[in-house]
């Protein structure tokens, strides 16, 4: 276990989204991490969501379940030990054999458990309801500090997930915790999830790191580590996210770093500045004569990153660029 030094919103109030800035005392906790590591939280579940389940399905909380050998009731599993979002075909076969009706799924948004059976008009008893859910499972977050500068802490960068669908307000389950229920001095449980593959390179090497939004979070700790180091290998940045104003994380940070030399270069992309969106590829690619020269001179290349942000991204650029050929 660990426990919650610090819980803060790195974004502006009018942000259009909450970034959470946690560090997490290490202390007796036996814990120890490289920068490129990752720290495996173990969130809990929403307990409104998790009664609004229970009392939709009718199922008794007090349900006495097994979870890896556990036993505990069915409302302690949903809280802390059963994955109370995803629902899959199991619950559907549930909700068809009580009679019940089956939700169409909407393309835009997956069908979550309480879509499922708020819509399925039948009762699940207990022991049904739990065998239809997944063992919940701990959420990733890179590593954001270095131990040679934190080594007492670790700190962690997450953007809290909130979206509608099916006439509900959902939030992550480990975000929606972080922003909503996780107060500093609280003990979490947490483990290192150690990245040999992700690891910064040798003091003298150049290095290009390539880390929209959040995934700025292992570049601040490399750029602690090398200016710990004294490090004499150049080091260059790419980081975007939506205005430069309210989303700029860690900005004086990074800016401090350029203008003591620690960051050789800081490429940014505001996406939402301008009238034409730009991002971190369209600043790579002005710059690609200059990536060329520094990959051929030996320099490392790290990305970090949303995949699912990037390829949409990528399928919205090939659309315009199909329309504009077209016209």
């Amino acid at each position: 276990m660990v426990s919650v030094a610090v819980n803060r919103s790195l974004t502006g109030p009018d942000a259009s989204r909450d970034v959470r800035h946690l560090e997490l005392a290490l202390q007796d906790s036996g814990l120890t991490y490289e920068a490129g590591d990752s720290i495996g939280l173990f969130a809990p579940n929403d307990p409104d969501l998790v009664d609004a389940i229970l009392a939709a399905t009718g199922a008794d909380p007090s349900t006495q379940v097994s979870v890896k050998e556990r036993e505990t009731t069915l409302r302690e599993a949903m809280l802390t030990q059963l994955d109370i979002h995803t629902a899959d075909g199991r619950l559907a076969d549930a909700i068809r054999a009580a009679g019940g009706t089956v939700l169409e799924p909407d393309p835009s948004a997956d069908v979550h458990v309480i879509d499922a059976v708020s819509a399925a008009g039948v009762s699940l008893d207990g022991a049904t309801l739990k065998a239809c859910l997944r063992r919940q499972a701990p959420r990733l977050y890179s590593v954001g500090s270095s131990p040679s500068v934190h080594p007492e802490h670790v700190h962690l960068v997450a953007s809290v997930v909130r979206y509608d669908a099916y006439g509900r307000t959902r939030s992550g389950v480990a975000t929606g915790w972080m922003a909503d229920r996780l107060p500093e001095g609280a003990s979490v449980r947490a483990y290192v999830q150690p990245l040999d593959t992700f690891r910064l390179a040798e003091d003298h090497v150049d290095i290009i790191m390539i880390g929209p939004g959040t995934g700025v979070a292992p570049f601040r700790a490399f750029l602690q580590e090398r200016e710990h180091r004294r490090a004499r290998g150049r080091s260059w940045l790419f980081f975007g996210s939506r205005h430069r104003a309210t989303d700029y994380l860690y900005g004086d940070e990074l800016e401090n770093w350029r203008h003591r030399g620690l960051l050789t270069r800081l490429d940014l992309a505001f996406s939402r500045d301008q009238e034409d969106k730009v991002y971190v590829q369209d600043r790579m690619l002005a710059q690609a004569k200059a990536l060329w020269t520094w990959l051929s001179s030996g320099a490392v290349v790290y990305v970090c990153g949303d995949a699912k942000a990037t390829r949409r991204r990528h399928r919205l650029g090939d659309r315009r660029r199909r329309r504009d050929l077209a016209q």
